[in-house]
């Protein structure tokens, strides 16, 4: 199995390069080094970053080697060659024996196991133990479960070859002179455009690289064939031939490219076209792995080396940068007497009974916002709000059953939230700005007036992405210290993105792993009234048994997920509007009926639909553990200093630390904490997994407050990934930022959670589509 991922601690590199590439990748260039000879060949690797291969020893005798961490070690005895390596560390290879012919074997912790004098030859295996490779009268051969098959056998007249298999058993290679892809040991020929044609890697998803064409008449060209489809992969520039020799899960593509005769180059191919990959010495690339590793080939006279190629990512900086106004310029309030939204001005919140209302992500506003426009504005330079119409209403119904003592306030954060378009995966960069956007509103409430010395009440109302603005906030503004606390006398979130649909785009809020469990939460005068309505992305909370959760049951089909998401907004004023005892009325700012409530509540359609029953659940309530990430370094640039609990990052910009980590299935979140040490004007402090922004907050709005918070990880695959860490500075160059106490956060999801029947199954048909007609608003 020569394309799977792995992640590693890059411990006593032998020899290190920095490279950038046409593809925004930055590399780390690791020399493997020898066993004392000149010649090195790496062939395979695995999850757990063990690579193999042969080497040469200083008598010139080779051996093979298992690297790992760094250090090259020999495995098995002169006669054995290592070929492929499993994910649970089986390594495929020949063993050589009398008569000058060799076996097929798997070498496993220190044993060698024979397939039989059948197998001639080994290629591949995959994670199940499965082997191809070739027999002694070139016949293509499967071993699987201690028995061998001839794959050949529908064409006893031809030679046959197995060059790799994935974990779904699918195997291609060649009959003849043409590429075959195996299924279920049938042979179906793969219709290659040119001839010959050799079918040499695979993927799990059952794309397939390989080349057709002959070299000698400058014509041989690497292909993918995808779906019933073939594509010709052209060589780099000023280069005549191509060939790919391995693929991974995310269709990334390796080989060579070269003109003719005996110039070879290391050559990446990816959906945004070919980079001649950074070597000292040209070469081929031989294997990649899902997180984008590469194994290349460089060699010369008397000598040749293997290099492993891990992209760390360039980190920019995130591009949507918010308005330049001041942090009031956000806020709105409600005059009911003109129906529209008015400027807040300095200390004008100083007092009084205050409700802020916070909206989540803005999708398919980019245009919008970009225009000016903001969440109280219906429209903008000729673009359409569409959440104005659920701000608006929401006002209305607040005003109409509240006194002239109450204050309706809107926070705008649309600048920051809104995206291009609808489209589900493009929730998570409104995920992304939540923690920067809660120092906004923060320091918005406190420029009008919400700070020491407030005599008021204060109700925040988040929905979606709002929810966590406005806990972080709320946990913000109980933490001013020095400047003076303020209590969030009541935190309402609406669908807050919890549950798997969510978490699949990596959009999850995880509020009760890294919020609610900061914000003292109760039902009395010193503490947070805390009531939480989820109707489609959302759940039920558990950090506190005061919380009062409302399983709203909106009725609209499945695939609407806009009005399932947002139900309650919709509900929350009906319910204001046309009862007396439910939504509004359970405010601390309108009296003590909050004290009173029960901790689990669901919609009673047989009732009517604004009406609740009080639920005794026979939930599982989710076991969420806390463990203590260990980070491994790869790389340090800039001033970077590191501790036994994290990194400081000092100027000049930009500084990153790159580190690998290994997430396991039911891992959700990685939880950190934050400190500028010197907030310089400007900066900015910004988490990466595999190159994807997945945080980001500016010096001048943290200051020099510890903050906790965490990034969604759920919709990243079990495995190694690589986090990075970077500092980048737009002004002062002086600024400092400590990042500590790095945690996993991991939630066990019962199995009928996973498998919510038919509406999960169209839901992920459709993601995988693109094809959306009504998308959330996350």
């Amino acid at each position: 199995m020569k394309t799977f991922a792995c992640m590693f601690a890059f411990l006593a590199i032998a020899f290190l390069f920095i490279f950038s590439s046409a593809v925004n990748a930055q590399y780390i260039v690791t020399n493997l080094g020898n066993l004392g000879g000149h010649y090195t060949y790496a062939t395979s690797i695995n999850d757990s970053g063990q690579i193999i291969g042969r080497s040469t020893l200083t008598d010139g005798s080779s051996r093979s080697f298992l690297w790992a961490n760094g250090q090259m070690v020999v495995i098995g005895d002169s006669n054995f060659e290592c070929r492929a390596i499993n994910n649970f560390g089986q390594i495929a290879g020949n063993y050589h024996v009398p008569n000058g012919l060799t076996q097929g074997v798997i070498y496993s912790n220190g044993i060698i196991t024979s397939l039989g004098s059948e197998f001639y030859y080994v290629n591949d295996i995959n994670d199940v133990g499965q082997v191809v490779g070739y027999s002694s009268s070139g016949h293509a051969l499967l071993y699987s479960n201690g028995t061998i098959t001839n794959l050949g056998s529908a064409y006893p007249s031809s030679h046959s070859y197995a060059n790799a298999i994935n974990n779904r058993g699918q195997i291609v290679g060649n009959i003849g002179n043409y590429a075959y892809i195996w299924e279920n040991s049938i042979p179906i020929q793969i219709p290659t455009t040119d001839y010959p044609s050799k079918a040499l890697g695979i993927n799990d998803v059952g794309q397939v690289v390989g080349y057709q064409g002959d070299i000698s008449w400058d014509k041989q060209k690497a292909f993918i064939y995808s779906n019933g489809e073939l594509t010709i992969l052209n060589p780099i520039s000023n280069y005549t031939n191509s060939r790919a020799y391995a693929i991974n899960n995310k269709s990334e593509i390796v080989g060579y490219s070269n003109y003719w005769p005996g110039y070879f180059w290391a050559t990446h191919w990816n959906s945004d076209g070919n980079v001649k990959l950074p070597l000292p010495a040209g070469g081929n690339a031989v294997a990649i792995n899902n997180l984008g590793q590469i194994i290349t080939q460089s060699w010369g006279t008397n000598w040749s080396e293997s290099y492993l190629l891990t992209p760390v990512g360039q980190c920019h900086a995130y591009q949507v940068k918010p308005k330049a106004d001041q942090p009031i310029d956000r806020l709105r309030k409600w005059d009911s007497k003109t129906s529209s939204w008015v400027p807040v001005s300095q200390g004008e919140l100083s007092s009084g009974k205050i409700h802020v209302l916070v909206h989540g992500w803005g999708a398919g506003l980019r245009n919008f916002a970009d225009a000016g426009g903001n969440i109280w504005d219906s429209s903008a330079g000729g673009y359409d709000n569409n959440q104005y119409k659920l701000l608006h209403s929401a006002a209305t119904a607040l005003d109409a059953r509240t006194s002239d003592d109450h204050v309706i306030v809107a926070f705008n954060w649309l600048d920051m939230s809104a995206t291009k378009t609808k489209l589900p995966d493009e929730a998570k960069f409104s995920r992304i700005k939540t923690d920067e956007a809660a120092g906004l509103l923060r320091e918005a409430l406190m420029s009008a007036g919400i700070k020491e010395g407030f005599s008021g009440r204060l109700q925040i109302f988040g929905m979606s992405h709002g929810a966590r603005v406005s806990g972080v906030a709320t946990v913000q503004l109980n933490d001013l210290a020095a400047q003076g606390s303020v209590i969030v006398n009541q935190l309402t979130l609406g669908d807050s993105p919890e549950k798997f649909l969510a978490g699949m785009l990596g959009a999850n809020n995880n509020l009760d792993n890294d919020v609610l469990n900061r914000i003292n939460i109760g039902k009395d005068g010193d503490s947070t009234f805390v009531d939480n309505y989820y109707s489609f992305f959302g759940g039920r909370y558990i950090a506190s048994p005061d919380i009062v959760n409302v399983e709203l049951r909106p009725n609209y089909p499945l695939w609407d997920f806009e009005n399932n998401h947002t139900y309650p907004i919709p509900w929350y004023e009906g319910a204001s509007l046309e009862t007396e005892n439910l939504a509004i009325a359970w405010s601390p700012l309108l009296g003590d009926t909050y004290q009173t409530l029960s901790s689990h509540y669901q919609q009673d359609w047989s009732r009517g639909e604004f009406a609740l029953r009080d639920l005794v659940t026979g939930e599982p309530v989710p076991i969420v553990t806390k463990i203590n990430l260990p980070l491994s370094t790869i790389l340090k640039q800039g001033n970077v200093f590191e501790s036994l609990n994290g990194v400081c990052l000092t100027e000049n910009s930009p500084s990153y630390w790159h580190t690998s980590f290994e997430k396991g299935v039911n891992d959700v979140a990685i939880e950190f904490s934050y400190q500028f040490l010197i907030p310089g004007d400007g900066d900015e402090l910004g988490i990466w997994i595999d190159d994807e922004m997945r945080f980001v907050i500016p010096g001048n709005l943290a200051g020099i407050n510890n903050y906790t918070t965490s990034i969604d990880i759920s919709d990243i695959d079990a495995g190694y990934h690589i986090l990075s860490v970077a500092l980048h500075s737009y002004g002062d160059a002086n600024a400092s930022v400590a990042v500590t106490d790095f945690t996993m956060v991991s939630v066990p999801e019962p199995s009928s959670f996973l498998l919510m029947g038919s509406g999960i199954a169209f839901f992920i048909f459709w993601y995988q589509r693109r094809r959306v007609q009504r998308p959330s608003l996350l």
